[in-house]
């Protein structure tokens, strides 16, 4: 079996989270799943925990976690808490990939000092448009330079947690160069206007928007340095590997519980995974969480050697595994895994749910990422 070195460092983070998780998050996810939301004294009690932002640098005050690390850390909050809320939490969230990836020196100090000193603070992708089959060829999105600002105008679907953030990662399409290119965007400035927020088969304690672009006015200074779609890709890639680590949390928790079920649910005189055919069953369940997770630990160890095409390509077989494992989990279960009495049912809906909210259109990613 592969095994990884994990730093002790990010293991001390790591169990600090799997205890939070536990006592504040396991026993309420359910509540606020029902309520669409976080409410503000969970969200304080996380801000004192000072990991909101730990891939900020060291000399800003961060852990400078590599994405390996946060990976780890990612997975614990999923596993030991819920995938739901694990995407809610205060932080720069999935903007981070695209300022770590994209912005200079100074951008990077500029955005991450804020979230430090204002653990509180949330930011947010706005990335996909209004179309079953987006790729990147097809962004519609413009930034038109003028004398003193970039002027943006277009529409964003499915932007999490889009009223409940504080700044906002834009890709758009320059109307000059025709070149894609990534502005960060605060929530003050007028030109964002939210959609009511769509209910989804899961995840539904983050809520995702629509957003119109009307004349949105952006600083030369926020357009994030590198641009290009090359650029856009390693910076999405490294995006999908921290929402894989999420994907994976929730996986384990699914075959954690499935698999406690299991040892204590007599039939026929015999626990459940006595039984050769669901033993076979639940062995099948751990190979494939475990090569699915060892591959994705490994694109994230790995990154920055890698080409996006070849993230991708190890990247495509996580929506069938996260399916598989979310679904077997309420089987093993039978009957009890449908009602509410056990989360599997929640984890199954949230898995779906999760593997495609940050999609590019399949055939695009499967065909023209990994040629």
């Amino acid at each position: 079996m592969i095994h990884f070195e994990v730093r002790d460092e990010v293991q001390d983070v790591v169990e600090v989270v799997k205890e939070f998780a536990t006592n504040e998050i396991a026993p309420h996810f359910r509540e606020w799943e029902e309520k669409e939301g976080l409410p503000q004294e969970f969200c304080q009690k996380f801000g004192e925990l000072g990991l909101s932002a730990l891939e900020a640098p060291t000399s800003l005050g961060g852990a400078q976690f590599s994405l390996e690390d946060t990976f780890y850390v990612l997975e614990a909050f999923a596993r030991y808490g819920d995938i739901g809320v694990a995407y809610s939490l205060p932080g720069p969230g999935f903007l981070a990939d695209f300022l770590l990836t994209l912005g200079n020196e100074e951008q990077q100090k500029g955005f991450f000092q804020i979230f430090l000193d204002n653990p509180l603070k949330r930011g947010t992708v706005m990335i996909r448009e209004d179309s079953p089959d987006f790729t990147w060829d097809g962004i519609q999105c413009i930034a038109r330079k003028s004398e003193k600002v970039f002027i943006l105008n277009g529409k964003k679907t499915f932007v999490p947690l889009g009223k409940e953030s504080d700044f906002f990662l834009i890709i758009a399409k320059e109307e000059e160069s025709g070149e894609l290119a990534a502005f960060i965007v605060d929530k003050d400035r007028e030109g964002l206007s939210f959609s009511d927020s769509h209910h989804l088969l899961g995840l539904n304690t983050m809520k995702v928007y629509d957003c119109e672009i009307q004349n949105l006015e952006v600083p030369f200074e926020n357009k994030l340095e590198k641009q290009g779609l090359e650029n856009i890709q390693k910076a999405y890639m490294r995006m999908k590997i921290k929402n894989s680590a999420f994907i994976v949390g929730a996986m384990q928790a699914s075959c954690d519980t499935a698999f406690r079920y299991a040892n204590e649910r007599v039939t026929f005189g015999k626990t459940l995974w006595q039984h050769q055919g669901m033993a076979f069953f639940m062995a099948e369940m751990a190979a494939t969480l475990n090569q699915t997770r060892n591959q994705l630990i490994q694109l994230a160890t790995n990154f920055e050697n890698l080409k996006p095409s070849e993230i991708a390509e190890g990247l495509l077989n996580l929506e069938h595994c996260a399916v598989e494992i979310g679904t077997h989990g309420v089987q093993v279960l039978g009957g009890a895994g449908y009602v509410r009495d056990y989360p599997v049912e929640k984890w199954m809906r949230d898995l779906r749910t999760a593997t495609l909210l940050f999609e590019l259109d399949p055939y695009y990613e499967a065909q023209i990422l990994t040629d």
